[in-house]
C-alpha cells in the first residue's frame, strides 16, 4: 500500500467537501479517486495512503448520469477494509460526495447515455497542434463541454517549432478572442512554464485533445518524470497515436496542484448539461442585445447576432456551426441559451 507525502488540501479537499461528511470521521475513510480499472477505483485516503475502492452493488442501480463515479470525486469509504480484499487494502465505498464541477459528453456510439469525463475541475486546457489536426470546430465542441462557471478555460497550441505556427496562432486567437491561450513547444521545457503557473496549489485541471497533440508529454513535463507512455504522430496524415488510454489523476510538485491527463476523444457529442457559452462567447455576448431573450438567431426580428454576421462583425461559419451544435444539444432536451436578463440600452 503506497504512502504518498500529500495532504488532502493538496488534493483538492476544501470546506465544500468538508459541509458534507460528519467532523469525526477519520482520514482513512475521505478518499479522492486518481483512476480507474473497469470496476475497481484507485483512491488516495487522507493519510496519504494508495488503496483500492469497490462500488457497492446499491450504486450499479442509480440511472442518473451525475450518479457515476469518476476521476477526480471525494468518497467516503467503509471504517474496514473489504474482507474479501483485505490483503489488497480494498474498502467499500459507502458515499459519494456531491462535486462542485464535472466535464461530461453524450457517450460514444448512438446509445442515449453521458460519460463523466472528470470531477470537481477548476480549469481546463484544450491542447492542439501546429499540423492538420488543429481543427476549430472542434475545439468549440470541447469548449462546450466545459461551459461551467466553476470551470476555466484555455487554450494550448503545442509544437509551436514547427513552420507557420503563427497561422495557428492567428487563428485561434481570432476565433476564441477571449480565452488564454499558451504556445508551447517541447524543445523549450520554459515553454511549459507559464501553464504550470495556472495549476495553482489544491486546484485541479484537466487536459482535453486529440491524440498525439501531446498532452502526454506535457503532462510528463509538468510531473518532471516519464508517467505517460509517449509515441510519435503518424507523418503521412499527422493523426497521433494514442498512448493514454485512462483517465488519471497525477499531482504537481509542491507549491502546484493536480493535473488529469485524459486518451484522446474520437467523438465528442454533446450531453443533456451542454451549454454553449464559452465556446461562443460572441454569440453569448451580442444576445444579450437580442429582442427577445429566447432568441435563436434564425428568423427572429431585430437579432444582434444575425446583424453582426450582416455587418462583418461576426463569422457566419460561426454561427452556422453554433446552430448545428444547439440543434444536437436542443435533441439531448438541453436548453441554450442560458436564462438571460435582456442587457438595457445605455
Amino acid at each position: 500500500m503506497p504512502i504518498l507525502s500529500i495532504s488532502l488540501t493538496q488534493l483538492g479537499w476544501t470546506d465544500f467537501f468538508q459541509n458534507q461528511i460528519d467532523s469525526n470521521l477519520p482520514p482513512h475513510q475521505v478518499a479522492r479517486v486518481i483512476a480507474e480499472h473497469r470496476d475497481q477505483y484507485i483512491l488516495i485516503n487522507g493519510q496519504g495512503e494508495q488503496v483500492i475502492g469497490i462500488i457497492p452493488g446499491k450504486w450499479l442501480k442509480k440511472k442518473g448520469e451525475r450518479d457515476q463515479l469518476s476521476v477526480g470525486d471525494w468518497v467516503i469509504l467503509h471504517s474496514e477494509p473489504s474482507p474479501l480484499k483485505k490483503k489488497h487494502h480494498a474498502y467499500l465505498m459507502e458515499k459519494r460526495l456531491t462535486p462542485y464541477s464535472q466535464i461530461i459528453r453524450k457517450a460514444a456510439g448512438s446509445q442515449q447515455k453521458s460519460q463523466i469525463l472528470a470531477s470537481n475541475i477548476n480549469s481546463a486546457f484544450i491542447v492542439s497542434s501546429c499540423n492538420q489536426e488543429l481543427d476549430l470546430k472542434r475545439i468549440e465542441r470541447y469548449l462546450s463541454l466545459i461551459d461551467e462557471e466553476t470551470i476555466k478555460p484555455f487554450l494550448v497550441l503545442n509544437k509551436c517549432d514547427l513552420k507557420g505556427y503563427d497561422d495557428f496562432q492567428w487563428q485561434l486567437q481570432k476565433r476564441f478572442p477571449e480565452i488564454p491561450l499558451f504556445l508551447t513547444r517541447f524543445d523549450q521545457p520554459k515553454s511549459i512554464e507559464p501553464i504550470k503557473e495556472q495549476i495553482k496549489s489544491g486546484s485541479t485541471t484537466v487536459f482535453l485533445g486529440s491524440s498525439g497533440v501531446g498532452k502526454s508529454t506535457l503532462t510528463n513535463l509538468l510531473l518532471g518524470k516519464a508517467h505517460q507512455l509517449v509515441e510519435s504522430i503518424r507523418e503521412e496524415d499527422a493523426k497521433g497515436r494514442h498512448t493514454t488510454t485512462s483517465r488519471s489523476l497525477m499531482s504537481l510538485p509542491t507549491p502546484y496542484g493536480n493535473i488529469i491527463d485524459t486518451p484522446g476523444l474520437r467523438e465528442i457529442q454533446l450531453s443533456q448539461s451542454t451549454h454553449l457559452d464559452d465556446a461562443f462567447s460572441e454569440i453569448a455576448n451580442l444576445s444579450l442585445k437580442c429582442r427577445f431573450p429566447d432568441c435563436q438567431h434564425l428568423t427572429e426580428p431585430n437579432c444582434a447576432v444575425k446583424q453582426a454576421v450582416e455587418k462583418g462583425n461576426l463569422s457566419l461559419e460561426k454561427l452556422q456551426h453554433f446552430q448545428k451544435l444547439y440543434q444536437e444539444a436542443k435533441k439531448e432536451n438541453s436548453f441554450y441559451p442560458k436564462q438571460r436578463k435582456k442587457q438595457k440600452d445605455s
